[in-house]
């Protein structure tokens, strides 16, 4: 994935974190199909130039109008998925005003291509999915940083008899790292990796008990985020409750074992930890135009040789979806949580998120909507390797990006979207502030 808005158009089954499937009750057939972290792809040929992202516009419209009458049926097993996006930023390395840009541009127009195919079939009780998606991103200006990277995933949602049900899932991805998190103008390529297995044991129609186990990795081809590459290893307890509403309550208790290979062994450093979690996840209707999901709960986090140094709060990610009207609707969102970011002023870095995108459905076509976000990171722990003397910096950030987007389904199959967006950081450190617009015209094509 480019670096920049987490906006990116991509075809297919979308999820951005680590994959996770609902559980199951036998007795009723639920969608099981894990989210995928499918990423974007395609190119722009020509370095030397530097289109306008508007010219781009009678392109697409003949992609629409050559495809389609292609069908893609959703009764198929497979079904192949392509997808074409353009890309252009102001500010590519999110650099601050007066800071120097590599080969003298800060911006530039990115060219993005994907093609995906997909299986998705259920065999009685079982249900298989499998999804590779090949992609190629082409820089018009900083043509280093070009990448092609895959994406797999692959899930099984089993069942045996009528008390035992659960989920095996692989996924696995290549994006390009973020620029605006390390300060750097180094290419760094993120190859991430998770595999997980669980089973729940239904006592009742409506309750389960469950266990689960999941391995991730996060590994970077060079740079400075190489420090952060990570190892986890967690295991869950769950007791699941599901009445024939759909609704669904889970409440959740993780151990997590996390590792920083990279980093020193030694006194001081935040190399190994142990994470402790208890939280309750919730998808529930609470009312015709009103839905909650997502968990809230508490987090425990100890460092190796460091137990002063560790964190203990509330940790979640909630959103409420709202149906005022048939045309209208509001998406409110919120999550908290921690990451390591070790130096000498901080320990860990607390993110909070809070967002608005309402849409509106102008025609059966034609969706109209906007977006608002409001992105505060704050770094908490001091490591004390400076004397007291010394003055330590703030090193809260405020974030913010807005936007507006159209979308339009010109046949079943295929699909243009345009959005704008601005983006906007606030923070004592001079060389950590930016502002970046960004543009992105897409489209897509399944068949």
């Amino acid at each position: 994935m480019i670096t920049g808005p987490d906006c990116i158009s991509v075809t297919g089954a979308k999820g951005r974190a680590a994959a996770s499937a609902a559980a199951r009750r036998p007795s009723r057939r639920i969608s099981s199909a894990a989210p995928s972290r499918e990423p974007a792809v395609y190119m722009y040929a020509n370095a030397s130039r530097k289109p306008r992202i508007l010219r781009l516009v009678p392109l697409l419209a003949v992609l629409a109008s050559a495809f389609g009458t292609a069908r893609a049926d959703e009764a198929d097993a497979l079904n192949f998925e392509l997808s074409q996006t353009f890309y252009y930023d102001s500010n590519l390395y999110r650099l601050p005003d007066g800071f120097a840009a590599p080969k003298g541009e800060r911006h530039d127009t990115v060219s993005i291509t994907t093609a995906g195919i997909v299986f998705d079939r259920a065999y009685s009780r079982q249900r298989l999915r499998a999804s590779l998606a090949m992609s190629s991103n082409r820089y018009a200006v900083h043509d280093d940083l070009d990448y092609d990277s895959p994406a797999a995933q692959l899930s099984w949602n089993w069942q045996l008899g009528n008390r035992w049900s659960g989920l095996f899932s692989y996924q696995y991805s290549e994006t390009l790292g973020g620029f605006e998190d390390y300060g750097t103008t180094n290419r760094s390529l993120s190859r991430y990796s998770r595999g997980s297995a669980s089973a729940d044991y239904w006592l009742h129609p409506d309750w389960a008990v469950g266990a689960g186990a999941s391995k991730t990795a996060n590994n970077y081809d060079e740079g400075l985020s190489v420090r952060d590459e990570s190892e986890t290893n967690a295991y869950d307890l769950n007791v699941t409750y599901r009445p024939s509403t759909g609704n669904r309550v889970v409440l959740t208790l993780r151990n997590t074992d996390g590792l920083y290979p990279n980093r020193p062994d030694i006194a001081g450093a935040l190399r190994r930890y142990t994470q402790r979690e208890a939280r309750v996840n919730a998808d529930w209707r609470l009312t015709g135009a009103l839905r909650v999901s997502g968990y809230i709960g508490e987090t425990r986090r100890s460092y190796e040789r460091e137990d002063n140094r560790g964190f203990e709060g509330l940790t979640g990610r909630l959103a409420f979806d709202w149906l005022p009207t048939g045309k209208t609707s509001v998406n409110l969102g919120w999550r908290r949580e921690i990451g390591a970011d070790e130096d000498v002023f901080a320990n860990y870095a607390v993110t909070e998120v809070l967002s608005l995108a309402p849409t509106w459905r102008a025609t059966s076509k034609l969706v109209v909507g906007a977006n608002w976000e409001r992105r505060q990171r704050d770094y908490g722990g001091d490591p004390r390797v400076l004397p007291d003397s010394v003055r330590r910096p703030d090193r809260s950030e405020t974030t913010y990006r807005y936007g507006v987007n159209l979308s339009y389904q010109a046949a079943r199959n295929v699909a243009l979207s345009l959005s704008y967006a601005r983006q906007e950081r606030d923070v004592e450190l001079a060389t950590r502030r930016y502002s970046a617009d960004t543009v992105f015209l897409s489209g897509s094509l399944s068949f």
